[in-house]
Order: structure tokens, then sequence, then C-alpha cells
């Protein structure tokens, strides 16, 4: 049969915008059931790095340096200095104008954010659906789209692998970039099909606006949006491979004059994007090369393993933790090696012998899921969290539009399956529901994130590390010292140890130590820690002190002057300085004593303490 335009929105009747108007307030009303627990949530893990500890968000004056440095820029641990993702930064500014520091607000704000991205998922599906109606149907208004739109947007709503960015406030750039890409998508698939009507029979399909709008608005608006994207989020990128994909099986070629000249306001927006990230950080692509054992065969092999897992949480999304460390294959040999290679070979190969039989909307589905995974697979980024589920949230707006298309399709066999599966569906989404709201509790504070971490994986030595660190933050530090033991101990048996936690957790047990007594052992570990990081001023400052309160004054001077020589923070030096004349007028030298009291009020003028010990050292020197 022959396919027909669909009429314009402006003949849809009156029940058909209601229809999606209802359906936009079922999944809002959906996901504020789901995640109105995260609003009693607090600010956890990078959050105190990206949002309590962030100069730049505290003022709009900040902005020139946001949109010029990379995004740790604000700290001097350089950290994060391969991203580049400035709008992130004015959402948070936003927010804080907004509600200052406290975390319920920024909570909201997430939600808010879910429930609009599943609203325009929603109207993207229904559209969709309407344009490609199951073959050997015409397409237009009387389709069955809304059900399985609705279903389908459901499913998104409620997926838990959604829990992480919407629980997670740092990852609220999660939400706000794949909304502007979706609305972007949204945008272009209404006005190419605008287009078609007004050259053909004219129309625009279903789920749509009022009015045609003009070229610049079709064009340039999603563009902008695209741009927008790409400032949140370097994922944005493959937006414009999801449109072609999508144009291509929509006019079944290629490429056409009129499509080239629509795509050129992406391309300008790449280079544009581009130019700015060069002149901000000099560099495009990250890499950190966390694995440094890895080959390039062995990192390529991993993303394999790391595809087909995130594939499987999307389907399955049963047993699955915030931060679980990756254990890399090293063969093909392995099991999960093998299994993931054939799975994801398998996927192209099934997609081509069956092309003639599969509906289009099914292959711009496994767009929407395969290529926004590609980014966090690049092999040389893969880091010890690589199974991370906000990598998942654009990809499950593709999964949404497969179970709107099995649905639609078990729907056309008869009212009886239609039944049984709108109860399936239902269940599902009760059941996600559920597992949603659950996790969303894993991320109330640090302590229980770092807490179903470990349960996830019983030898997670960052969660053991993490619980170290809370209960020590606590006073708890007997408490906390069996933690970072069992962290070091599970560290130390790798075959490959990660050098970067294990001097953390060293120096964290070192600290505990000290704090309850335990010099002698506090002693033990910095002296190991110098061993092999013997400029580190921090660890010479504390074996300095130790050596101080022992009496063995000559042991604290030496780690005391290697100390100042490295350290840069004026506070760090005043201290430093004060102790080593402390020292010295213990050892009854007043005259280094005093250079070194003076050396301290030229980082840190007018100090009180450092001038009580000068008048005392003074009054000491009279009193002989």
């Amino acid at each position: 049969m022959k396919r027909k335009s669909p009429p314009s929105n402006a003949t849809v009747p009156a029940g058909h915008r209601a229809a999606r108007l209802a359906a936009a307030a079922v999944l809002v009303a959906l996901t504020f059931i789901v995640y109105s627990n995260t609003l009693s949530n607090g600010f956890v893990s990078d959050d105190g790095f990206l949002i309590t500890g962030n100069p730049w968000i505290r003022s709009v004056k900040n902005l020139p340096e946001v949109f010029t440095s990379f995004t740790g820029g604000f700290s001097e641990a350089n950290l994060q200095q391969s991203t580049y993702r400035p709008m992130m930064f004015v959402l948070f500014i936003f927010e804080y104008m907004l509600f200052g520091l406290n975390p319920q607000g920024w909570h909201l704000i997430s939600v808010v954010l879910h429930a609009s991205v599943g609203v325009v998922v929603f109207f993207i599906l229904s559209f969709l659906l309407a344009e490609y109606p199951p073959r050997g149907e015409a397409e237009g208004p009387g389709s069955p789209v809304y059900l399985p739109a609705l279903l389908g947007s459901a499913v998104f709503a409620s997926h838990p692998v959604n829990s992480e960015p919407v629980a997670w406030v740092s990852s609220a750039t999660e939400l706000l970039f794949t909304l502007f890409v979706l609305l972007a998508f949204y945008i272009h698939i209404r006005s190419l099909s605008l287009e078609k009507g007004e050259k053909g029979a004219g129309g625009a399909g279903e789920g749509g606006g009022g009015g045609g709008g003009s070229v610049l608005f079709r064009r340039v608006l999603p563009a902008l949006f695209f741009l927008i994207a790409l400032f949140l989020k370097e994922t944005a990128v493959v937006l414009p491979v999801i449109i072609f994909i999508h144009d291509w099986l929509k006019e079944k070629r290629l490429l056409s004059v009129a499509r080239t000249r629509a795509y050129i306001p992406y391309v300008i927006a790449v280079a544009l994007y581009t130019l700015i990230r060069l002149f901000a950080i000099g560099g495009v692509t990250p890499g950190s090369w966390f694995h440094y054992y890895l080959s390039a065969a062995q990192f390529a092999l991993n993303a394999v393993v790391l595809f087909i897992e995130g594939l499987r949480m999307l389907v399955f999304p049963v047993g699955v933790y915030p931060f679980q460390i990756l254990e890399p294959v090293l063969s093909i040999s392995e099991p999960r090696a093998l299994v993931s290679v054939v799975l994801t070979l398998s996927i192209p190969v099934f997609l081509f012998l069956f092309r003639r039989k599969i509906h289009p909307l099914y292959y711009l589905a496994s767009a929407i899921i395969v290529l926004p995974m590609l980014p966090a697979l690049y092999t040389p980024a893969i880091t010890r969290f690589s199974f991370a589920e906000r990598y998942l949230y654009f990809s499950s707006a593709g999964f949404a539009l497969f179970v709107a298309l099995v649905f639609r399709w078990v729907a056309g066999r008869g009212p009886a399956e239609k039944r049984v599966g709108v109860v399936l569906l239902c269940l599902v989404i009760a059941a996600s529901s559920i597992a949603a709201a659950r996790k969303n509790l894993y991320w109330r504070t640090n302590l229980t994130l770092a807490g179903s971490a470990l349960r996830g994986s019983p030898d997670n030595y960052f969660a053991l590390y993490q619980i170290g660190n809370e209960l020590a933050g606590l006073d708890r530090y007997e408490e906390a010292v069996p933690r970072y033991r069992e962290a070091i101990e599970i560290i130390s048996r790798q075959r490959y140890p990660d050098a970067e936690i294990l001097g953390f957790a060293r120096t964290a047990l070192a600290d505990a130590y000290f704090s309850t007594g335990k010099t002698d052992q506090a002693l033990a570990e910095y002296e190991g820690l110098l061993k092999t990081d013997p400029e580190n001023p921090l660890l010479n400052y504390q074996a300095g002190f130790i050596y101080q309160q022992k009496g063995l004054l000559d042991d604290a001077l030496f780690h005391y002057r290697e100390a100042a020589r490295r350290f840069k923070g004026s506070e760090d030096l005043r201290d430093t300085y004060l102790n080593m004349g402390n020292v010295y007028a213990g050892k009854g030298m007043p005259g280094d004593a005093r250079s070194s009291y003076f050396k301290a009020l030229e980082v840190s003028p007018d100090d009180p303490l450092v001038l009580r010990n000068l008048r005392l050292l003074d009054e000491g020197s009279r009193g002989r």
C-alpha cells in the first residue's frame, strides 16, 4: 500500500492533542513518584569537588574563566584537564543562585530535567511511530502511536540505570545535554517531514506543534541546541550521525542537495565548538591510560566487553552497583571476552541478514542506543570505573524506542496479544520504578554510596578506602583503620596494583594511626611511603611532627626542611616554619629559631601564634 503523508497538526483531532498532554502528565507524575526520595539526598562523591568546593559557581562574574579553562581549572589539583564542559558550570551557577548549597533544590532540578527529557522522548516516539507505521499500513493520526509511545517513554522514565544521573547532582549535566540533543533531533525530524509535506501533499506528521516555522527556525535552532549540548558534554557529537541515519532511512538515499544544506549548521556548530575548545584547553580528545599494562588490542577488547555489559544493563538492569572497578580481560580466550566479541559481531550480521524484514525504526533505535555509548568506550580513557550507568542515559532513549516498537508489533497481532503486552510492560515499569527508587538511596551520603559499591563487590578496594575516609571524617578512626588495611591488602595482592589508591590508603592509614595515638605505627607508615615518594611535602611534615613529639629533634628538622622546600601553600609553609622554630628553640638555637619564625611571618604576616612564640623566645633570651 502506498504511504500517504499524514495531515498537519491543525487537522489532528482535539482528542489527540489531549491524549498527548495526558501522556506527558502521566510521565511527569511517574518521574516524581520514582525520584521524589532523591530530594532528601545530599551532595556526594564529585559533588564536593565540582559544587561545594568550586568557587566558579558562586558568581556569574566567573563565566569568562569558566569558558576559557578546562573542567577542573578552578582547582590547584589540576583534575579533569582533558574535559571542557563550561555549560555544566552555567547550570551550577544557576542552581547556586536559586538554592545556595541546599542539596534539596539541586536534586529537584535534576528530577525536573529528567521529567522534561521523558516528555521529549514521548513526543519523539509518537512522531516516529506515526511517520513509520507498521509495514503495509498508512501513516496518520489514526495509527496506534500514543500507547506504545507512552509505554516506551515510561520505561525510560523508570529505568533503573537512570537512577545514577538523576540521584547524583553532578550528573545533572548528563540530563541537560540529553535534553538539548533530543530537542534538536525532534525539531530536525519534524522539519524534514514538514518540508517533504510542503513539496508534496503538505503536513507535519503526528505529535507536532502548530505551523511550519521559518527555515531559520528549522535549521538554526536545532544546530544551536546541538552546540549547547556539546558545551555540556562531548558525547553530543554523535547527534549529526543519528540525524543522518534517520534521514537516510526516511528518504531511502544517502544524500541530496537539500539535505546537504540542512547539515551545514551542524558542521558549523562542530567547527565552532572545536575552535573554542582548542583555544580554552589546547586539546580535543581525552586520554588517561589508567590500565597502563594493556596493549592497544587489549584496550579494544575491553571496549567490546564494556559495550556488551552496557547493553546488558539496559535490557536486564539487575545487580548493577555504582563505582564498580573494571577487571580487564587480557585475552580473547577468556569467556567474558569471547562471549562479548561473538555477541558484538552477531548484531550487525543479524541486522544485515534480515534487513528486508526488519522495520527501519529498529535501525534508528539501534543507532540511538549504540552511538552515545561509543565515546565512553574510547579505549585510552577506560578508567577504574567503567560501568557507570550515567553513560547509558542517552542510550536509554533509544531503548525506549525499541520497547515501543516491540509493543506495537505485539499489539498488532490482535486484541489478546495487546492486552498481554500492556500487562507485561506495566509490570516491568512497576518493577523498574521500585528498583530505581531503591537505588536512589545509594546516593544519600558518601557512606551509603561506598557501602552500596561494596555490596556489588566485596573486593572493591576503592569503596573500602572511601568508607574509611567517611569514618575518619566522623572521628571514628578505630573503625576506619581496618577498612584502610583491607583496601591496602586487596590492592597489594593484585597483579597490577592501583598505585594511586594504594598511596592514598596508606597515607590515610598513617593519619588514622596518628589520630588514635599509635605514633609508632603511624611513623612506620610515613617512613615506608617516603621510601617511594621522598619529596612528598605532606609525608615529610607528618613524619617531622611525630619525630618532634618523640623528642628526636634532628630527625624532625630533616623532614621539616624537606617539607618547607616543596610546600607551596602559605598555610602549610607557616605551620612548617613555626614547628621548625619550635624545634630549634628546643635545641637551644635561638638564632635559627628566630629565623624560622620570621620565615613563617613572611607567608603569614602578623600571625598571633608566631608572634607569641617570638616574644617568648626573646623573653627567654633576656632571662638568660
